[in-house]
């Protein structure tokens, strides 16, 4: 694809270098769209070059937001879970629209995931520790992903029941 007749000189060398560096970017793991729009304006490239970077990787099927959504919430739920509205709070800070955010985490339920990582953090602790020790702090680490308080007191409950069985 060559460029245009109205082109001004060095336009496609612009958008050769704006493709190559969004390229780069999106290297080491997926980004939404607005995070390379955003890399690209930094560096200072220019308006149209961006949008020919962005159509371009979107029609190769490299960036695409929705599936951004659904690697954010997988990858965090494996290594570093949260609750939904952190995971929620995080794909919007990165330009995710909600409709993308919301299929994304349709399937992560909070009560799961926060009795998951109480029983993972609580491991060494109920074996150490008294109950209150336990609660404020596995409870304190549960608060600090975003785990509502009734959800967090029903995570600690079912974890200590299965560390510590009467």
């Amino acid at each position: 694809m060559g460029p245009p007749a109205t082109a001004r000189p060095g336009a496609e060398a612009e958008r050769r270098a704006a493709l190559d560096l969004a390229l780069r970017f999106l290297a080491p793991r997926p980004r939404s769209r607005a995070e390379v729009a955003d890399r690209l304006n930094r560096a200072g490239v220019g308006r149209e070059a961006t949008a020919f970077a962005l159509s371009r990787l979107v029609e190769v099927g490299l960036l695409d937001d929705d599936a951004f959504a659904r690697w954010w919430v997988d990858n965090r739920c494996r290594h570093r879970p949260r609750a939904r509205r952190a995971l929620a709070h995080e794909l919007t800070a990165r330009g995710v629209d909600r409709d993308a955010v919301g299929a994304a985490l349709a399937g992560v339920d909070d009560e799961e995931l926060a009795v998951d990582v109480a029983l993972a953090r609580g491991r060494r602790l109920a074996a150490e520790e008294e109950r209150a020790a336990f609660d404020r702090r596995v409870g304190g680490h549960l608060a600090r992903r975003g785990f509502s308080g009734g959800t967090v007191r029903r995570a600690l409950d079912a974890a200590w029941r299965r560390l510590r069985p009467a």
